[in-house]
C-alpha cells in the first residue's frame, strides 16, 4: 500500500495493515519534512493514528475532517490539524496527566480552519 495523505487510504486496507504496517507505510511513503529522525517518527505516528481514527469512523475526528475540508483546507493539512489536537493530548499524558477523551473530542469539535491557522502560527 502507498500512503498519500492528500487522498487518504482505503479504510479496510488501512485497518488490515495493523499498527506496525500502518506506521511502516507512513514512514516509507510520507514526505520527509523533519530533519530530526525522532521528530519525523513522531510525525509519522501521529499521521498513522489520525488515519486509523478516520478509518475506524471516529465520529469527532471524521466530523473535524469534513469541516476542515469544507472550510478550504486540503486533506493533508486537515490531517495535520487533527494530529495537532491529538499531539496536545499525547504531550499532556507525557506530563503525567490522564488522557481525557472528552476533552479530545471537544477540541476536535472546536477545530476550524481558522483555529488551525492560529495553532500553526504559534509553532
Amino acid at each position: 500500500m502507498r500512503y498519500d495523505p492528500s487522498v487518504g487510504p482505503d479504510p479496510t486496507a488501512w485497518l488490515d495493515l495493523g499498527e506496525g504496517g500502518q506506521l511502516k507505510t507512513v514512514l516509507r511513503d510520507h514526505e520527509r519534512e523533519e530533519a530530526d529522525e525522532g521528530s519525523f517518527r513522531m510525525h509519522a505516528v501521529i499521521h498513522a493514528t489520525v488515519e486509523t481514527q478516520l478509518a475506524q469512523g471516529h465520529e469527532n475526528a471524521s466530523a473535524a475532517l469534513a469541516r476542515l475540508l469544507e472550510g478550504g483546507l486540503d486533506r493533508h493539512d486537515s490531517v495535520h490539524a487533527i494530529g495537532r489536537v491529538l499531539a496536545t493530548q499525547i504531550f499532556q499524558a507525557m506530563q503525567g496527566e490522564e488522557f481525557d477523551g472528552d476533552e479530545y473530542n471537544r477540541d476536535l469539535d472546536e477545530l476550524t480552519p481558522e483555529s488551525w491557522q492560529r495553532m500553526a502560527e504559534e509553532d
